[in-house]
Parts: structure tokens; C-alpha cells; sequence
């Protein structure tokens, strides 16, 4: 499995990602 601390920044990377080309 991969790491409690690894998974919240994977996440944030990608809801950045989709909300930056959802407002573009």
C-alpha cells in the first residue's frame, strides 16, 4: 500500500491538475 504521506500529495497534484483545466 502506499504511504499516508505520499497519497495527500499525489491527490493535491491531481485536483490541481482537473481544477486548472476545469477554470481554463
Amino acid at each position: 500500500m502506499w504511504k499516508l504521506v505520499d497519497l495527500p500529495s499525489h491527490k493535491v497534484a491531481i485536483i490541481a491538475k482537473w481544477i486548472y483545466k476545469l477554470k481554463r
